[in-house]
């Protein structure tokens, strides 16, 4: 079953605004292969509440994306959880349509391992194996998983002409991450 949750949908909004890369369309079309390596510590008021490692590799045609990623600090004793995550698809038409998006997480909600899979871009199916979803989820109706990307391709934007064109940063993300769908 798929279910949707408002404060994940939240912490995985302020995630995004910290840790987004906008990729430039024509710098992709210029290399042959580009490598994006970061490691963040997030931090709120000064104080360290997670880190997050992240790779990023890209060909004229193809991304293949991983992290890693758990609650450190302080809350880790609010909030438990860690996780890894790994994507790749295509790259074409200055759009990135992923193929396969895989996430094994261990969080209030227990362990799971998730596998999405994707056929030009479009979802089509999802596994997943461990704990059941909290009894209080809400399940997502098929019309919701229309347009919609993994987390670690909504992390990655490609972009044609002047990054911080008003029209670049006017997008609504649609993002499944095989439990849950939220808009960022």
């Amino acid at each position: 079953m798929i279910f949707r949750r408002a404060h994940s949908r939240r912490l995985c909004e302020a995630l995004f605004a910290c840790l987004g890369v906008i990729i430039g369309a024509s710098a992709l079309k210029a290399e042959t292969s580009i490598k994006f390596i970061a490691h963040y510590v997030i931090t709120m008021t000064h104080v360290a509440i997670g880190e997050m490692s992240w790779s990023a590799n890209f060909s004229d045609t193809s991304y293949l994306s991983s992290a890693t990623g758990k609650a450190s600090g302080v809350l880790s004793v609010l909030v438990k959880g860690e996780g890894s995550l790994t994507t790749r698809g295509a790259y074409a038409d200055a759009a990135l349509r992923p193929a396969i998006a895989r996430f094994d997480v261990s969080d209030e909600d227990g362990v799971y391992e998730t596998e999405m899979t994707f056929e030009e871009g479009v979802f089509k199916r999802v596994q997943d194996r461990g704990a059941p979803p909290p009894a209080d989820r809400v399940p997502v109706s098929p019309k919701f998983l229309r347009d919609v990307v993994d987390p670690l391709t909504a992390f990655l934007m490609p972009v044609d002409g002047e990054l911080m064109a008003p029209a670049n940063c006017d997008k609504v993300m649609k993002i499944f991450d095989g439990r849950r769908r939220y808009d960022l």
